[in-house]
């Protein structure tokens, strides 16, 4: 099975690409039970939080915006093609794709989240907004992943930089800003980081 799931996954085109080694490392080592993936993309970072995760369950979350309509609905049908793949492939389990807005997906939450990732957000008001909706949600020594934040350094990184935790960032995929309260597991990311395991 793992001799298909790493090639499928690692050929999705994707502008997460390059982070996949860490969704498998981070889903290894945290066992999370709850992971909301905001943002599909290509499906690539949904589909790589869920390779490894097989005791918990993976939720992509993504919506259609009026702007871009076109262009955001082209890339919802690759996700989802994508995604139905590596479940035909049997790469993933316990995926679950939720669309629709966030405000209202977030009133009807009641899971503690393991490990947020927030993408597909370009500016910094709409970031702050998605993560107010979400940080109720999260355990206290939660993950929080942030995608493109070397793309977009004056509003997703400026997010990121005044997130009050420890963080660290990979520079795979325009930039995967990772944060955590917790002390250890910050070291032991910075560590493996430096170390190349990513």
């Amino acid at each position: 099975m793992r001799e298909r799931a790493i090639p499928y996954i690692q050929s999705i085109s994707s502008s997460w690409r390059g982070n996949e080694r860490f969704a498998f490392w981070i889903v290894k080592k945290l066992k999370p039970k709850i992971i909301v993936d905001l943002g599909l993309n290509m499906g690539l970072s949904a589909i790589s939080f869920a390779y490894g995760n097989k005791g918990g369950h993976t939720f992509g979350i993504d919506w259609l915006p009026t702007e871009n309509f076109s262009q955001k609905r082209a890339e919802m049908e690759s996700a989802f093609h994508n995604i139905l793949n590596a479940i035909r492939l049997k790469c993933v389990k316990n995926l679950h794709l939720i669309i629709g807005p966030v405000p209202e997906i977030s009133k009807k939450w009641n899971k503690e989240i393991d490990l947020l990732h927030i993408d597909g957000i370009y500016n910094y008001e709409d970031i702050k907004m998605h993560y107010a909706h979400w940080k109720p949600f999260l355990k206290k020594d939660a993950v929080i992943l942030i995608h493109e934040i070397a793309a977009h350094p004056n509003e997703i990184g400026r997010f990121f930089d005044e997130l009050p935790f420890y963080k660290t960032h990979l520079p795979y995929g325009n930039g995967l800003g990772i944060a955590t309260p917790n002390a250890d597991l910050y070291q032991e990311i910075d560590q493996g980081k430096l170390r190349r395991l990513f």
